[in-house]
């Protein structure tokens, strides 16, 4: 009996040394760990691999680093910090050198900007030929054009007179449902690539909308869908039925890797897991992705800056879609999901990356215009909801979001009830 109480004695202590050394591995592994009182070290993330990064400088702050020594073991960034502050001029370099030549060190010669910016280059390059067509995954989607309109939409289209420039572009791209008829003058005629979720063939809308029979068949259809068996066999199901009444329809879906690549991406740019956070990708999302990877030139419609409804300027009148009232007004409906708790889309958040990528990208935004030069306050969904969210709109300077953010009923404004009452320019908002 005594010799198997010493038996758990030894296991118990075993098992507390181990959670000791796990504790010192976890804050080994911080953020940021500080070499010298001057010097601190970050946690990258280079390839898939976590990457200690140091500045080649002391006075070089985390935020504009010109030269980063990276490596994964800690020890050979310690050795290198060293060396360039040893105050041997002559011979740092040369030593420094010869670990890089070693495969210990890499020297990352970019500013902190042109860093990120070169992991998003890198990202988009990775093309998986995500796009394959509906009944035969061995044929890849053939769509390559110079010049592509991604039009949203928006109720921002309404009475842009945009219809000419968008057909001018040698691809024109749309989504989900948004029709052409009885808006041509503002959205355009064309469409080579009708790109829509797979809720539009689960769940009928499709048929129910009955775009087909009353727009001129897309020249492509894509759909992006989830991942999961289950509803790849739903929607490959259901676009049989579809093709059944429309066989001159050309059908597309993305690939299981192509919906992996656009959560990896998400992560990236947000840094945040979109599943654990609940987050659902939006078709504008899919659609700037698409023409990022097969278009030279990118020059989207209808779409708005994350903080335009926080502007004093800002039309709040403005409809989620410019053909139909179902989902209330742009910034309310925004709102709604960018704040949800339980899951939703993050418009203000993708537009967010959307700007960012404007500056990496031939990526232009039109009706409204945006000014790429001037950086976007981060969205609700990126920050903590107890850190100040500067909120000049609402008068609100401190604390957490206010209840009534892009609530347009609490600000005694009256809305048209109508898209004809936008369309007509006979309504204009005014304080009741």
């Amino acid at each position: 009996m005594k010799w198997k109480q010493q038996f758990i004695f030894i296991l118990t202590l075993a098992a507390v040394q181990l959670c000791f050394i796990f504790y010192c591995l976890s804050l080994y592994r911080n953020d940021k760990i500080h070499i010298t009182d001057d010097v601190k070290v970050i946690r990258l993330s280079i390839n898939g691999k976590d990457m200690f990064c140091a500045p080649k400088t002391k006075d070089a702050s985390t935020d504009s680093m010109v030269l980063l020594m990276c490596s994964e073991n800690m020890r050979h960034i310690e050795s290198g910090v060293q060396l360039l502050h040893s105050g041997s001029t002559s011979e740092s370099p040369k030593k420094v050198r010869d670990v890089i030549s070693e495969g210990k060190l890499l020297i990352v010669n970019k500013t902190k900007d042109e860093y990120e910016r070169r992991l998003t280059e890198s990202m988009f390059k990775r093309d998986p030929d995500g796009y394959v067509n509906m009944f035969d995954e061995t044929k890849p989607m053939d769509f390559h054009c110079d010049v592509c309109a991604v039009v949203s939409a928006s109720g921002h289209l309404l009475g842009s007179k945009a219809g000419a420039e968008i057909d001018s572009a040698n691809c024109v791209i749309r989504m989900n449902i948004a029709p052409t008829k009885g808006y041509e003058v503002d959205v355009g005629t064309r469409t080579s690539l009708r790109f829509a979720g797979f809720p539009n063939l689960m769940y009928g809308i499709f048929k129910a909308n009955k775009i087909f029979e009353r727009e001129k068949l897309p020249e492509k259809l894509l759909i992006w869908s989830g991942n999961t068996p289950q509803i790849r066999s739903v929607v490959k199901g259901e676009a049989k039925f579809l093709k059944k009444n429309h066989t001159g329809l050309d059908m597309y879906i993305t690939t299981d890797r192509e919906m992996k690549f656009h959560d990896e991406l998400f992560a990236m740019e947000t840094g945040k897991n979109r599943d654990s956070s609940k987050s659902w990708l939006s078709t504008g999302w899919f659609s700037i992705v698409l023409a990022l990877k097969r278009c030279n030139r990118v020059k989207v419609y209808g779409m708005v800056e994350a903080n335009h409804c926080e502007k004093t300027t800002a039309r709040l009148d403005i409809p989620f879609h410019y053909y139909s009232m179902d989902n209330g007004y742009e910034c309310m409906f925004y709102r709604k999901h960018e704040i949800g708790l339980k899951e939703g889309h993050r418009f203000f958040t993708e537009k967010y990356v959307f700007k960012k990528w404007a500056r990496y990208f031939n990526l232009t935004f039109h009706y409204p215009e945006w000014d790429i030069s001037k950086d976007d306050q981060r969205t609700p969904f990126l920050i903590k909801k107890t850190q100040s969210i500067p909120n000049p709109r609402y008068g609100v300077k401190r604390g957490p979001l206010p209840a009534n953010f892009g609530n347009v009923r609490e600000q005694n404004v009256r809305f048209p009830r109508t898209i004809e009452e936008l369309r007509n320019n006979r309504f204009r908002p005014e304080k009741v």
